[in-house]
């Protein structure tokens, strides 16, 4: 066939695809912020912003230390200028086209000092916006949307929207971006083992305007999550946000037997609530310590630390109260008490994890699709032993048992003597169960080509004998699988390394001009460190 004939096929068969849509999920073994500090450390300073006039830039910050220190603290108001003084104090920005970052330091008579920092903010933060996935994404409307339930017997309330007044310093359209940024990476936190609407995880974020929290609607069609207008008047309540798509995301999680309408009732919490609070602060770690990735300005970056350091310091708040309280285990929220009896529980398995994450340097990422693992191991079975209508000491013993499991499993140790000393009700036999089902496995196979006659790309015939003929250019078309998600795949030519691909779909034109027989092979390595390897031989004719 002359040159001219077979650009002209070329044209014909090749189907050239563009990706302009990129999944933005980094791997940071390099992170510059954690929550160590928060958990581990007592602060007794704490500082807020009385007035702050955006026209002259005249500020009065005014803050409380429980030490009642009687030096006077020091103010570096991040434009260049450092004083000192006692609450509250004033000053006054000269260029208020930007932001700042305030400092205040405690000094004690001890020699020892604390720190607490805020954000003035004078004008919105700037985004470098990235391409993401819109199959995966969070919308913040500025119209009505109809919800209808999934679930039988599950009601589909009628909401309403946040208006431009909501966004008057922050904008609907970077909250939107942020928060479609999150959702990416919990669905990653969740090995994308995710129930589905038409091949999408689409949220939508609305308002009750009666409401003074926020709660998920995880089991509406489209997916939802709600806040009142007291969480969004002053301020983006970035955590809070963070851990309503958490239930989101576990609530419809594994994709063929989800947790939602399994566990709910009395006893949900000590799997919802726990996985949300953790969801939560590992969204924020990630986003913090990827920034720059995701496109993110230094006081937006700011604004979500700080939202995600107060909740995180209210987990460990609750810890200590389970700690200092007798450790009163509890999975069941009796409904003829006014307290809810699991809250401190569920706190100290978020806490637990958090430590462990912390003091191991291990992130956030890996241990929480570890968890998950487990997790998404739950079946019939488990769902008559975990009793959602009805307690029982083996119903108790069987939810506290998969927590524990799973944090085990997420941290490769054993974590039940820890447990029983914070009296949690552990089952050994189950415990052993749950730990020997949860397999980490990874597969790979190259689908392309495979036992036919190619030419130009397109298999034309098929051979027997698992015999592979190529005549011309071929795309190589790798299938890889992990239940705890693929790290990267590796194209080999005769043991020679031609590509590494680390996003779906794993492909690579293999154009460069070669003759006879020669071995393809596909390595795929997965985040936990396992390996799986094809090969296939194959007879190519090629002139590049």
């Amino acid at each position: 066939m002359n040159r001219v004939g077979t650009i002209a096929i070329l044209m014909i068969f090749c189907v050239a695809s563009l990706n302009v849509e990129t999944k933005v999920i980094v791997n940071n073994t390099s992170p510059t912020f954690d929550f160590k500090d928060a958990l581990f450390k007592n602060h007794t300073l704490s500082i807020w912003i009385e007035s702050i006039n955006k026209e002259t830039g005249n500020v009065i910050v005014n803050g409380l230390d429980t030490r009642c220190p009687s030096i006077p603290f020091t103010w570096d108001w991040g434009d260049g200028c450092i004083d000192e003084g006692f609450f509250p104090k004033r000053h006054t920005y000269v260029d208020t086209t930007k932001n700042y970052i305030l400092k205040v330091t405690s000094h004690y008579v001890d020699g020892s000092t604390d720190e607490a920092e805020l954000l003035v903010r004078f004008v919105p933060p700037k985004i470098d916006f990235k391409l993401l996935p819109r199959n995966i994404s969070v919308i913040v409307p500025n119209y009505k949307v109809s919800l209808k339930s999934r679930i039988p017997g599950y009601g589909a309330p009628k909401l309403t929207y946040f208006d431009d007044s909501f966004f008057s310093i922050i904008n609907r359209t970077v909250v939107e971006y942020v928060l479609s940024v999150a959702s990416q990476i919990q669905m990653d936190f969740a090995n994308d083992n995710v129930y589905l609407i038409n091949g999408s995880f689409i949220q939508y974020l609305l308002r009750d305007v009666s409401f003074r929290g926020g709660y998920s609607l995880w089991y509406t069609e489209p997916v939802a999550f709600v806040m009142g207008d007291y969480m969004m008047r002053d301020s983006i309540p970035w955590s809070s946000l963070f851990h309503e798509m958490g239930h989101d995301i576990t609530l419809n999680s594994p994709a063929d037997y989800i947790y939602g309408g399994k566990i709910d009732g009395y006893a949900n919490a000590i799997f919802s609530e726990s996985m949300a609070q953790i969801f939560q602060h590992a969204t924020a770690y990630e986003i913090i310590n990827n920034a720059e990735k995701y496109g993110l300005s230094e006081d937006l970056v700011f604004e979500i630390k700080q939202s995600a350091i107060s909740s995180i310091i209210r987990v460990k708040n609750s810890y200590e109260h389970y700690i200092n309280s007798g450790m009163k285990f509890s999975s069941w929220n009796d409904p003829r008490t006014i307290e809810d009896e699991t809250f401190d529980t569920f706190m100290t398995i978020a806490y637990k994890f958090f430590e462990h994450a912390e003091k191991a340097d291990l992130g956030y990422r890996m241990p929480l699709k570890r968890m998950m693992v487990l997790l998404q191991t739950f079946c019939e079975k488990d769902k008559e032993r975990y009793s959602r209508h009805r307690n029982s000491p083996e119903a108790e013993a069987f939810r506290a048992t998969l927590m524990v499991a799973a944090l085990s499993f997420a941290f490769e140790k054993d974590l039940r003597e820890e447990f029983r000393k914070l009296n949690f009700p552990i089952s050994d036999e189950i415990y052993e169960e749950l730990i020997n089902r949860a397999k980490i496995t990874c597969n790979v196979s190259i689908d392309k080509p495979s036992n036919y006659l190619y030419i130009l790309n397109r298999g034309v015939i098929k051979l027997p004998d698992n015999r592979t003929i190529i005549i011309g250019k071929i795309t190589i078309k790798i299938d890889a699988k992990s239940n705890i998600g693929i790290d990267k795949v590796e194209i080999y030519v005769d043991d020679e390394l031609k590509e590494t691909l680390t996003e779906k779909p794993y492909k690579w034109l293999w154009s460069e001009g070669i003759f006879g027989k020669h071995t393809i092979k596909a390595i795929a390595y997965d985040f936990a460190d396992n390996i799986a390897v094809d090969s296939r031989e194959i007879w190519i004719f090629n002139v590049g």
